[in-house]
């Protein structure tokens, strides 16, 4: 059985696939407590839909509200799954810096703090920002692989990040609502 909120979510995708934009009076009817999760909806779904580009150059197409959400759930999602480790390695590690700026923008001092020491951890040699990046999009960082106590050092953090009790739902819902009028 189809749902509304299923009729919705499929408008608001032929929304942005044919314009890449939901208007603000579209984006307005969306209910307030959704609204991050349409943004990363309507992201993964440009991410996933267009084969022309890497997802490095499809996320640097973002809007930077759009980015902040995309980064961060992605962040929250693959932690949650794989842990640091995981997220480094997986497809979405390319976009840690993105991450660590967008925790400080909503307001996030926890995951911020535990994805700064992970950064640390995982660029001993102290690689600037767009070599650390490269390195990872590359998968060029052997240790993430099999140093056994840089992946100790990252389960460590994992274990922190589980334990926060920041809420990143929470701070990411409130900066949509505070900052977003239109995706």
């Amino acid at each position: 059985m189809i749902k509304s909120k299923d009729i919705a979510a499929v408008n608001y995708k032929k929304a942005w696939q044919q314009n890449s934009h939901i208007s603000k009076e579209d984006f307005a009817s969306i209910p307030e407590d959704e609204r991050a999760e349409v943004l990363y909806d309507l992201a993964s779904f440009f991410i996933f839909n267009d084969e022309n580009k890497s997802d490095e150059e499809k996320f640097a197409a973002f809007s930077a509200p759009l980015k902040i959400v995309y980064s961060i759930m992605s962040f929250e999602a693959d932690v949650n799954c794989d842990g640091l480790n995981g997220y480094f390695i997986g497809s979405h590690g390319f976009m840690a810096f993105d991450v660590l700026k967008s925790l400080n923008i909503i307001g996030s001092r926890e995951a911020s703090a535990i994805l700064q020491d992970a950064l640390k951890v995982i660029n001993p040699e102290g690689k600037s920002e767009s070599e650390l990046k490269q390195a990872i999009i590359e998968e060029d960082i052997d240790e993430l692989y099999d140093d056994s106590n840089m992946v100790e050092q990252l389960n460590d953090l994992d274990s922190k990040f589980y334990a926060m009790n920041e809420n990143l739902s929470e701070l990411l819902k409130a900066y949509v609502l505070q900052n977003v009028e239109e995706a």
